[in-house]
């Protein structure tokens, strides 16, 4: 019967579509989602399909529904894809059908077909008829869509699945063994759904199986990274080491999140406003994030979330949350969008029973939870009848309650949250919205955002704090998109990057998804993945995949990577089929990486961060490398004086194959050399004072091209030298002898040679100083790499010690009064003299210079304050000494 109804219709119809072979290239891998057979993009198909000519793009995946197709029982039609079909022959475009029959589709035209795995033959007629229409046009067919997450109801089931994917095989094989069948496209690298595939029989009954790897791939993510390779080693397990892979789906919405748009802290006062409604410090508190068992390596867990800035997020591995202490951590980010693994529950209750506070934030958190299998792989399950009631929360949304609208954007902010600092916010996208229905007596509800449907009518709420009677924490739940999509630049920069990686790792074909956006909301996350606008105006993504094309042509082939010291830092080359040329293409995963492209160890180009770059190779891909500069550290050098010990250098580089290598500036101040007595190591020996230059370089073409060389400044003092004179006497009226002096602190070797300009030496005392000590100083010395620091030296002035017995010299003295001294002296000598009064114990009482004559001297001094006793007058000259007592 089945096979008669194909006949019949392909009879009918066979008219209305002549068969004409597409001459696209089949070979080619670039792709494009698009939803080309329904409004708004039909009335605009010859706009779009020019657009996707214009950029390279060869393919478009689109839906071939069983709800259309089998609209009616007994009657097939196909005028829809027919039209396309058309189209796409006229602007060269390959379709990549998929066969589908979804839940949701074909439950208002066909409800006896749901679900289509109960109803294996209708599949099979199905599958059949569209088959047999076009399978000269289409050699590939893609056996529904993301079969492993909400395209399956009512939830996932690969058992389900695979007879699905036998019977499809099974009809397309018999009627064009040309035709390839490809696994509808899996949400990512789920290597779970993958083993159960193969457990259920899949294995025989595909030629090619797709994946959708949203984001970015193996160049950032190290786990995408994991998951990749495990879903490569479950095909080489199951003897599929070689089963080809397309990527049907990729990409990234470029949606903004108004809520941190217009208030980028708002989140941040949320939580502070949360923690003291629950008596917490909110001035400063740590934020974890609770890691599934399912992640082995904490470094796949991203700390940074744009919607907390000022906070990096500490991975709570799962073996640490049940015991994880709220007073350490205060805040943990439990769930985030859609998904919670099940495993994570309990201790998440228990750390908010305990007095934590838990984020549950993102669209509707908890909705799905992953659930591990008795055979160890995980499925996402819709649970929210258990887990909203198992954290006392709520929520409706436009399918849970009657009068509850699909979205809103009129939002307020409640004036509670509003008095405690939470920011004003407005005009924010809300379609889920949270209740207070599973609250127990004792527990409170406390609103942040409110949500309105359009007659201002409140229908939930887009946050909300719940605390509980009988729980210590509470648990700040927002619907409200937090993180934004990628600017249209790094969407743009992401298409190049997605497509260039996937390539180099044998990926054969890559649809983005999808071509035009499917709404005018800038804050849907659903309407903004397109490379056209809503107003089919080109987003840089679609130039970013143009310019891509333009390079690469129509079917580039991958060649290799060329080997790079920074494994951030991809450079693949590809061979462009139309001319055999060579292009190489160039990015850095980290932002901050600077590199360099050189051909022949000549530098051609110096780039930074994830721009891609193309460039179209003159020379054999061998004859080009690529390096990145030198990032050299050196400390700065303290300060040396000379005479100080020979003393080590060292510098550190971002690569540790290649030897820093240093030099000096000056050959008179340091010698640098390598020391073969400590592991030659790099040392300074200092030959003099002065400033020089130490330089590191690091030099390599093969690694490092354009090393930039490090200077730090080298200042050497001069040694110090300590000059003193030496210590000398003389007689009083007889000259300053010569004086000498002593040197200490030579370095090295150095001796009083190296003296360029030897000290002044000088002394206060004159001719008929007093006698006493006197300094002997110096100044103005020179030596080279030297200072000099002075110390004095003493010259003693001394009175004569001759006698004057046996000579007529006499010397007598009286007081007159209590202040006149008369003193009468015979003298020999004719000169200056020294006359002084002191008392028994030496002590001077009086001084001063006298003019003698030969003769007769009479003196009269004035000497106040002298007390009644015995006195010693003394009258020295050069050539002798004489003293009288005086009684006064």
């Amino acid at each position: 019967m089945i096979n008669q109804i194909i006949r019949c219709i392909t009879i009918c119809i066979t008219f209305l579509l002549p068969y004409i072979t597409l001459s696209a290239q089949t070979g080619s891998p670039w792709g494009v989602c698009a939803h080309a057979q329904k409004n708004p993009e039909w009335p605009m198909i010859d706009n779009e399909l020019l657009k996707c000519q214009q950029a390279g793009i060869k393919w478009m995946r689109v839906d071939i529904q069983f709800s259309y197709v089998c609209a009616t029982a007994g009657v097939m039609q196909f005028s829809r894809y027919d039209s396309l079909l058309l189209k796409c022959r006229q602007y060269g475009i390959q379709i990549l059908p998929i066969l589908q029959a979804f839940d949701s589709e074909i439950t208002k035209p066909r409800p006896d077909m749901v679900p289509i795995y109960n109803h294996l033959p209708e599949w099979r007629a199905f599958v059949n008829a569209v088959v047999t229409r076009y399978h000269g046009d289409m050699k590939y067919w893609e056996i529904w869509n993301e079969q492993d997450g909400g395209f399956w109801k009512p939830s996932p089931n690969a058992t389900q699945y695979v007879p699905v994917l036998k019977a499809a095989y099974e009809e397309i094989k018999s009627i064009d063994t040309a035709c390839a069948v490809i696994v509808g496209g899996l949400s990512g690298w789920n290597t779970d759904y993958l083993k159960n595939m193969y457990n259920a029989g899949a294995k025989g009954y595909f030629d090619k199986i797709a994946v959708h790897p949203y984001g970015y791939a193996t160049d950032k993510s190290a786990r995408i990274i994991r998951m990749r390779n495990d879903f490569y080693a479950e095909m080489k397990l199951r003897g599929d080491s070689g089963m080809p892979v397309w990527i049907t789906e990729s990409g990234g919405s470029s949606f903004v999140a108004p809520t941190i748009q217009k208030q980028p802290q708002f989140v941040v006062k949320a939580i502070r406003y949360a923690l003291h409604k629950l008596g917490k410090d909110t001035t400063s508190f740590k934020v974890g994030i609770a890691v599934s068992p399912r992640v082995p390596n904490l470094d796949e867990v991203e700390t940074w979330r744009s919607w907390l800035p000022g906070i990096t997020l500490e991975p709570i591995p799962f073996s640490e949350l049940a015991t994880v202490d709220p007073a350490e951590f205060p805040v943990i980010l439990g769930s985030e969008s859609t998904t919670t693994d099940q495993p994570l529950l309990e201790p998440l209750r228990n750390y908010v029973i305990n007095g934590g506070l838990m984020l549950a934030v993102n669209v509707l958190p908890f909705y799905y939870t992953g659930i591990q299998n008795p055979d160890g792989t995980w499925s996402n399950v819709s649970q929210t009848g258990i887990t909203y009631p198992y954290f006392r929360l709520g929520f409706e949304a436009f399918w849970t309650k009657p009068g509850i609208p699909q979205s809103t954007t009129r939002i307020a902010v409640s004036p509670d949250a509003l008095a405690g600092g939470v920011p004003a916010l407005s005009n924010v996208l809300v379609d889920r919205f949270i209740s207070p229905k599973n609250l127990q007596p004792g527990d409170t509800y406390y609103p942040i955002i409110h949500a309105y449907n359009s007659t201002d009518v409140n229908v939930g709420e887009a946050m909300s704090l719940f605390t509980y009677g009988d729980w210590q924490g509470g648990i700040l739940m927002g619907t409200a998109s937090l993180a934004g999509g990628y600017s249209e630049s790094d969407q743009a920069n992401l298409l190049q990057r997605v497509y260039l990686n996937y390539l180099s790792l044998g990926v054969e074909k890559i649809f983005w998804y999808d071509l035009h956006n499917d709404g005018n909301n800038a804050a849907d996350k659903e309407s903004n993945f397109g490379l056209l606008r809503w107003d089919f105006s080109p987003k840089p993504s679609y130039n970013a995949y143009k310019e891509m094309t333009g390079y690469l042509g129509s079917n580039p082939g991958f060649v290799k990577r060329l080997p790079t010291v920074d494994n951030d830092i991809w450079a693949l080359a590809f061979r462009k089929q139309e001319d055999s040329s060579a292009v190489l293409a160039v990015w850095s995963a980290d932002t901050a990486v600077t590199y360099n492209v050189l051909h022949r160890d000549s530098l051609i180009a110096t780039y930074k961060g994830a721009k891609v770059r193309f460039i179209v190779l003159n020379d054999s891909i061998g004859a080009y490398k690529i390096g990145i500069p030198g990032n050299l550290r050196m400390d700065s050098i303290a300060w040396k004086q000379y005479g100080d010990a020979d003393f080590a250098l060292t510098a550190g580089s971002d690569n540790t194959l290649l030897p820093v290598t240093f030099s000096g500036g000056n050959p008179a101040l340091t010698r640098v050399y390598r020391d073969s007595t400590a592991n030659n190591q790099w040392k300074v020996k200092i030959l003099g004072a002065g400033t020089d230059t130490i330089t590191a370089t690091q030099w390599d073409y093969n690694v490092y091209p354009s090393a930039e060389k490090i200077q730090r400044t080298l200042v050497i003092s001069p040694a110090l030298l300590t000059a003193t004179p030496k210590d000398t006497s003389r007689i009083y009226g007889m000259p300053n002898p010569a004086f000498e002096i002593d040197y200490t602190g030579f370095v090295y070797d150095d001796d009083s040679t190296v003296i360029t300009q030897r000290p002044v030496l000088t002394s206060t005392a004159t001719l008929y100083s007093f006698p006493g000590q006197y300094p002997i100083t110096a100044a103005g010395a020179a030596a080279a790499n030297y200072s000099f620091i002075y110390n004095n030296g003493t010259l003693t002035v001394g009175e004569s010690t001759n006698s004057t017995k046996g000579t007529p010299n006499v010397l007598t003295g009286v007081f007159l009064g209590s202040t006149t001294l008369m003193s009468n002296m015979f003298s020999t000598y004719a000169g200056t003299a020294f006359y002084q009064l002191v008392d028994l114990s030496g002590r001077r009482i009086f001084a001063q210079n006298v003019t003698l004559r030969k003769g007769i001297n009479l003196f009269q001094f004035q000497v106040p304050n002298v007390a009644r006793g015995i006195y010693i007058a003394t009258v020295t000259t050069p050539r002798w000494r004489i003293s009288v007592k005086i009684f006064k």
